[in-house]
């Protein structure tokens, strides 16, 4: 649109449901340090009403409706996403709109949803493998906003305020950061006189999406807990959004970790009963990435379960067969048919991908690109996203030393 907002429409007249995603660049790599969990604290509160309705209006009318409206906030954006009948499409759009261009920000409602986010972090600290991610994350990205919890700290949410909430969104709720998404039954023209009764009067503000491409930081981050299991993870330099080995790299981590079939959950858990739940792990920013392998087990099979899977995921980059890249790619074209089958899925795939790259890969594209992976390129992937010149390393539970972990690691990387 003239001032930057950019709306997709994905046609299927035979639907009798439409899908809504808005995607907005307000995730906490946008943060400032006393900032931090503020983008997450903004999507629940424009739940809380807008100057035309209550809390309790948004909810009604989106239970009337038989939508399924609701949000998330990941480290680069948040999405607000809803699916409705067609006879109740507009009502949906029209709620979604004034929910992201008039939120109300009364000061009861802020205090009060300061102790929901209060317990929604100590929640996450409860669990040790959300916290072994999240200190994991603050390692590899040490300073850097990428490192920040998306919930924000204790001290940093109690310190929101009203006026605070509307400086961020001045400075990221803006139209060149936002793609607003459709997919299914719908009347283009209708939509588009919506979106521009709402939006229509933003300006451009030229803080367009930007960022810098960006390594990992090494290292340990330990944190001893008395629970039944200790979590372990480590991560390497993965691969950044839309980089062209994005998909042979992807081949690696499914057959190394990603799947029941694959070779870490057939040793650790199907052979050597070391862990229930054991994994590869793969997080693509924009101009950088994680990637790494995961697990939770008894605190006296440390060390056995680092070497198993360090070793698997070595045998597995140098080594992958024809037969792993060809059944793998077997899997991820019927996951993708799959999901485009599902509006829901068709509606936040183009909203992310022209949000995060400018531009949309179409099924077919994709399915002839998975089509042209070749085990060499897998195997080129797998060196580049493990990589032993960085390594971080993280873990919750009854620990060891530093030293215990940088020997193990150190004799098999």
């Amino acid at each position: 649109m003239s001032n930057g907002l950019t709306v997709a429409f994905t046609s299927q007249p035979s639907a009798h449901s439409a899908a809504i995603s808005i995607y907005v660049a307000s995730g906490n790599r946008f943060e400032m340090p006393d900032e931090q969990g503020i983008a997450h604290f903004i999507e629940h509160m424009v739940f809380k009403g807008t100057a035309s309705r209550t809390a309790a209006d948004i909810a009604q009318e989106s239970d009337l409706m038989g939508g399924q409206l609701n949000a998330y906030t990941a480290k680069e954006y948040t999405c607000f996403y809803s699916r409705a009948l067609k006879e109740h499409f507009l009502k949906t759009l029209h709620l979604m709109c004034d929910m992201l261009c008039s939120p109300l920000f009364e000061e009861k409602d802020i205090e009060s949803e300061k102790g929901v986010v209060l317990e929604e972090i100590g929640m996450y600290e409860d669990s040790p493998e959300d916290l072994c991610s999240d200190m994991l994350n603050a390692l590899c990205y040490k300073y850097k906003p990428l490192g920040y919890n998306i919930l924000g700290t204790r001290e940093s949410v109690s310190g929101f305020t009203a006026d605070r909430l509307r400086s961020f969104m001045a400075r990221c709720y803006v139209p060149e950061r936002t793609v607003i998404s459709i997919c299914g039954s719908f009347d283009r023209d209708d939509c588009l006189s919506v979106i521009e009764s709402y939006f229509g009067g933003f300006e451009n503000t030229g803080n367009r999406l930007k960022y810098e491409n960006e390594s990992i930081n090494g290292g340990f981050t330990l944190c001893n807990k008395k629970i039944e299991q200790t979590q372990i993870a480590l991560c390497f330099n993965g691969l950044p959004v839309g980089h062209e080995l994005r998909y042979p790299a992807a081949f690696f981590s499914s057959a190394a970790g990603g799947s029941s079939s694959s070779r870490i959950n057939r040793r650790i858990r199907e052979e050597l009963g070391l862990a229930y739940s054991v994994y590869t792990f793969s997080s693509g920013y924009l101009g950088t990435g994680m990637f790494g392998v995961a697990g939770g087990l008894a605190h006296k099979n440390q060390e056995r379960f680092l070497r198993e899977a360090l070793r698997v995921l070595t045998e597995t980059r140098d080594g992958i067969t024809e037969d792993e890249v060809n059944r793998t790619r077997e899997q991820f074209k019927a996951s993708l048919v799959l999901a485009n089958d599902n509006m829901a899925s068709i509606a936040s795939s183009v909203g992310r991908q022209l949000l995060l790259e400018g531009e949309y890969t179409d099924l077919g594209t994709v399915l002839k690109q998975l089509e042209s992976v070749t085990a060499e390129q897998v195997r080129e992937a797998a060196r580049l996203i493990t990589d032993p010149s960085v390594v971080a390393f993280s873990a919750v539970g009854k620990l060891k030393t530093e030293g215990y972990y940088k020997r193990i690691l150190g004799e098999c990387l």
